[in-house]
């Protein structure tokens, strides 16, 4: 347990900057929009730049993987390699910082924006289950999933010595189509009985045939289902990286 606490607090320390930045971004952000486009009048553009640090969803796993890079560039790795602890600590350590401050920053985003919604009045507007649980889900799934995407690239990184960007692109993109087909699956089984409650009349250009299949599908919109994949998903390519650092990493 020592040289678990041992491992986060340096991971913590190593990726302070960077991590450090978008928590205090996140935070300035939702002050400026608080103390200036709210009390300007000017809500609407506010509430949207508000939501800007959902996009650190796609900015941590990158982060992640530099990460690593920069381990064996300083060739830090062989000291951490070379305590008698599992190699896959390590690699849970890095993962485990990088998903916790993303967790942060949605936490802190939307409590910014729920904040913001009932300072001007919108409270009830959007149910507040809604906001925690569906956003909610909808980003630690991709954070989940990205993560992982990140620890298997990394882990195959040691084992492929040539051709190295080419191969990072193409493991990216198989693993894409892979999770692509799975959810296309899974929402497939939620569309069809939703679809074929229509009338033979309602063509899919009409937008008055359009809202009642979304009304319809809300409650019964297999959001379980789409987390249970990617969590999956994210536990399989976090498998695979945690794996390949622990028998193909030299210390």
């Amino acid at each position: 347990m020592r040289v678990w606490r041992a491992l986060l607090s340096k991971e913590i320390r190593s990726s302070q900057g960077v991590l450090g930045f978008l928590l205090g971004a996140t935070l300035v952000l939702g002050l400026y929009v608080h103390l200036q486009a709210i009390d300007a009048g000017t809500a609407s553009g506010g509430l949207g730049l508000l939501a800007l640090p959902y996009a650190a969803v796609f900015v941590l796993p990158p982060v992640l993987l530099g990460s690593f890079a920069e381990e064996f560039r300083a060739q830090t790795h062989y000291q951490l390699l070379s305590l008698p602890v599992p190699r896959a600590l390590w690699v849970l350590a890095k993962y485990l910082v990088v998903v916790a401050t993303g967790i942060a920053v949605f936490v802190l985003t939307t409590a910014l924006w729920q904040l913001a919604l009932y300072r001007l009045g919108r409270g009830g507007a959007v149910p507040t289950a809604l906001v925690w649980a569906g956003i909610g889900s909808l980003y630690t799934a991709a954070l989940l999933f990205l993560t992982g995407l990140a620890t298997a690239m990394a882990g195959l990184k040691l084992i492929i010595r040539r051709f190295q960007k080419l191969a990072m692109v193409a493991f990216f993109l198989a693993v894409l189509y892979a999770y692509a087909r799975v959810i296309g699956w899974v929402l497939m089984g939620w569309a069809d009985p939703v679809t074929a409650s229509l009338p033979p009349s309602a063509g899919p250009a009409s937008a008055a045939a359009l809202i009642p299949l979304a009304l319809m599908g809300l409650d019964a919109f297999p959001a379980g289902a789409l987390m249970l994949a990617t969590v999956t998903f994210s536990l399989l390519l976090t498998g695979v990286g945690v794996v390949l650092f622990e028998v193909f990493a030299e210390a």
